[in-house]
């Protein structure tokens, strides 16, 4: 578009500028700006046709995936939606519908997105502090964490938290085996990605009316409450507002609430809405589902006081210190917002339970650890164009522990079906800062002078929860994440300690329930999941 194209031309010229200065005269913070200003992505191959060429191809994929849709017949289709997700008969249909309207068509633009982003990105090289940058794509998305042990680190922390994943994995697999029969399910022990809630089987919330174990406990659905007290999306946002400037963070932009659409939009079709929060808000839309949208409300408010926190850094620094930050902060707001002691103070629940229920709001992190390193196997060239399909099954078998519902071939492109896959973006954020939300959570709680259990911890109301944030998050990017990390938590490595920690009751629930399922005997197979 016209839009991406002037972007692209003024980081161009900026990063033609910033080539030109002798970093060895300069002070650090200048270094780090002009290193920033430089590293441009993509955008650095020098034949500007190349670069429209990219943004086309990107451009196509993403219409492919947010235009798809479903045809029962020629006179009836639809878009993607929960909706069509609950037709449980038509569950495999869709299932297989849907990667052939998606993946499938997009898999020969997917090969020359390679082709192309890995030659743009191997110009970067001609900055001094890029000097070892890149050999191709996969190299830059790595490089761009600034630490030199991205890899293994991030399969530490897998294996760190597989235990939980594992008997979570056991339980479910447990219970949708009675609801389903045991004839679909595979003897080596995965679970049909079709039955797991939602088109990607990557989280499992859906299927908490199937598999929820506290079902004799107090249950916190607080969204009959919220629809009770007339919490419209505004109202809810208003009260999201209201928790961080409680904690002696800022009151949002009123641009915000002037340019933020609140309600569906009026007229023919439906827009699809992935919860997504810009820098200076313009017109993205927040919520689709006002009555169940109260946590990611929360979570999105989070993450705009983390922008609006850094706004007198230099331009160039009101950034994320790494993208996994902005998912972290906001976890800690969505954490301490859906404790039963802060739905208490809101009067959406009526006493506070003793129970541990609601600690089974666990998302898997296996599935978005898969995506980005099959990316990775695929753009430094691992994985060749013909096993692109081949490579994603065997990740999400022995990983995730789930399994094709129906034969798959190497004319299939089903991580293409993942709109994160479509739009290029990574998916390591959001595998990071699942866990990274836990260990700053721990720290805004400590400084709250919490007594309890992790998972109790509410810090409404808390200054001194919201200096500690504070003064991380005024920082930007203007050091290295891990330098900001540490001036937080006094740790330089992400730690999944606090999640572990958090999920606690949850995973003693589990190990008793899957001991009890497998008569004794270990219900986990060992020979899965455990190839990180």
């Amino acid at each position: 578009s016209k839009e991406q194209m002037a972007v692209a031309k003024f980081k161009r010229t900026m990063r033609t500028l910033a080539l030109q200065f002798r970093i060895s005269t300069l002070s650090s913070g200048t270094q780090r700006q002009l290193y920033k200003i430089t590293n441009i992505g993509v955008l650095a191959e020098p034949d500007i046709k190349k670069v429209k060429k990219l943004f086309k191809i990107k451009n196509d994929m993403e219409a492919m995936y947010s235009k798809a849709k479903f045809c029962l017949n020629p006179k009836k289709c639809f878009p993607l939606s929960p909706e069509v997700l609950e037709l449980n008969n038509l569950r495999l249909n869709f299932w297989n519908n849907w990667r052939n309207i998606t993946g499938r068509k997009m898999k020969n633009n997917f090969k020359k997105y390679v082709k192309l982003s890995n030659a743009a990105v191997k110009v970067l090289g001609e900055w001094q502090q890029l000097s070892q940058c890149c050999k191709d794509l996969a190299d830059h998305m790595i490089i761009a964490y600034e630490v030199n042990n991205l890899v293994p680190e991030v399969y530490h922390l897998m294996e760190k938290v597989g235990p939980l994943y594992r008997q979570l994995h056991a339980y479910v697999r447990h219970v949708l085996k009675k609801e389903y029969g045991a004839k679909l399910f595979p003897s080596t022990g995965q679970i049909p990605a079709h039955l797991l809630g939602n088109m990607w089987a990557d989280r499992w919330d859906s299927l908490n009316y199937l598999v929820q174990p506290f079902k004799k406990k107090t249950e916190l659905y607080f969204q009959r409450e919220l629809t009770r007290q007339n919490y419209t999306v505004r109202k809810m946002l208003q009260t999201a507002e209201d928790f961080i400037v409680s904690l002696g963070l800022n009151k949002i932009f009123p641009s915000f609430w002037e340019l933020s659409s609140l309600d569906p939009p009026k007229g023919e079709g439906k827009v699809m809405c992935l919860t997504t929060l810009m820098d200076f808000p313009k017109r993205k839309d927040l919520s689709s589902e006002p009555t169940k949208d109260f946590v990611t409300i929360h979570r999105q408010m989070g993450k705009m006081a983390y922008y609006m926190t850094r706004r007198d850094q230099p331009f160039i620094f009101r950034d994320d210190a790494n993208e996994a930050f902005h998912e972290a902060v906001g976890g800690v707001i969505a954490l301490s917002a859906q404790t039963p002691k802060h739905l208490k103070k809101l009067n959406l629940i009526q006493t506070v339970p003793t129970d541990e229920g609601k600690t089974w709001r666990y998302s898997p992190t296996s599935f978005w650890y898969i995506v980005d390193n099959w990316r990775w196997s695929v753009l430094n060239g691992t994985t060749a164009a013909k096993n692109y399909n081949k490579y994603w099954w065997q990740l999400r078998c022995e990983v995730q522990g789930v399994s094709q519902p129906i034969r798959r071939t190497k004319d299939d492109f089903d991580p293409g079906s993942t709109y994160d896959i479509a739009a290029g973006l990574q998916f390591m954020r959001t595998f990071l800062g699942t866990i990274l939300q836990f260990q700053f959570y721990k720290v805004a709680c400590q400084a709250a002078n919490h007594q309890g259990p992790l998972h109790r911890c509410d810090i409404y109301g808390n200054a001194e929860a919201g200096e500690k944030l504070r003064s991380m998050m005024k920082l930007g990017s203007s050091e290295p994440w891990w330098k900001l990390m540490e001036s937080l938590t006094g740790e330089k490595n992400i730690d999944p300690g606090p999640m572990m920690e958090y999920f606690k009751p949850l995973f003693e629930f589990l190990k008793k329930k899957t001991e009890k399922t497998s008569g004794g005997k270990r219900h986990v197979n060992n020979k899965i999941f455990l190839t990180f």
